[in-house]
């Protein structure tokens, strides 16, 4: 198989990490949305917009919009202008859309723009391959017994009472399909294996630095779910999958909202999970 699709997944995992990553720099992110109600009451936008399409159609809102984004207005407007991945949905909620081209555009700055030769250095003896234990490919924890956790998603899942049920399917439920490379999303090759082993081991050295727990393994229920600004042990999941009916919608290698990780009561699952296509 071509590596090319790995690494948009990876890169993708990783620049959509950044909308949830700002809980290890600031616990009270996300503070509008700790309650019991839906965030959503009044739709302020059509449609999901971005850039300066975005801040024209919010006009004299934008200042209560970047309020409840946790933003000052000056930095939520140059965010929405600046950043081409920074979109709102019909709510005014933040999300990221990372578009797929982002490992193709990157391949062809490159050959555009080749760096300088790099010297080869002396061949130095390479120990054989530690033997890899497939049976434990869906057991995988980078700190295992962390409160915090993020659950990367290859099976698949029933998508049901969620922002992305209003914004893509009428509000209707739908079943995600798993992560599948070779036409059969029953059941995982040997080579997907390893593609789900190198993405979860990307995202571990991505968050080493913090106390939280990226597992392949099915969480339980309250590992994931933060009930109230007090529950301490909560989580966010992201989806790894094949589905097409937000995908073929957005044209993009990935979603997420931003700063889902610390919402509280029944925003905590309304904007998740995140997305990778």
């Amino acid at each position: 198989m071509r590596f090319g699709p790995l690494i948009r997944v990876i890169i993708s995992i990783t620049l959509i990490f950044q909308a949830n990553s700002a809980f290890a720099e600031n616990g009270e992110r996300g503070e509008n949305r700790n309650n019991t109600e839906n965030h959503c009451k009044t739709r302020v936008l059509g449609h999901s917009d971005h850039g300066q399409s975005a801040v024209d159609a919010l006009g004299t809102q934008i200042a209560n919009i970047a309020a409840e984004n946790n933003e000052s207005t000056e930095d939520f407007t140059s965010r929405l202008q600046e950043d081409d991945t920074y979109w709102l949905d019909t709510c005014g909620v933040a999300f990221y859309q990372e578009p797929i081209s982002t490992f193709f555009d990157d391949k062809k700055r490159k050959k555009q723009n080749p760096p300088p030769p790099i010297p080869v250095p002396a061949p130095v003896p390479v120990p054989a391959p530690v033997p890899v234990d497939y049976t434990k490919t869906f057991l995988l924890h980078s700190r295992l017994g962390s409160q915090k956790t993020i659950y990367l998603n290859f099976l698949g899942k029933t998508i049901s009472g969620t922002a992305w049920n209003t914004a893509y399917n009428n509000g209707f439920s739908w079943s995600a399909s798993p992560f599948d490379q070779d036409g059969n999303p029953n059941s995982f090759s040997t080579p997907e294996m390893d593609i789900v082993r190198a993405i979860w081991q990307r995202v571990s050295e991505d968050y080493a630095a913090f106390d939280i727990d990226v597992t392949t393994e099915v969480p339980a229920a309250a590992s994931i779910a933060r009930l109230a600004p007090s529950d301490t042990v909560f989580g966010t999941e992201v989806l790894i999958t094949n589905d097409s009916l937000i995908q073929t919608a957005c044209a993009c290698g990935g979603l997420s909202y931003t700063g889902v990780f610390n919402y509280s009561g029944v925003n905590h699952d309304t904007y998740q999970p995140s997305w990778i296509f």
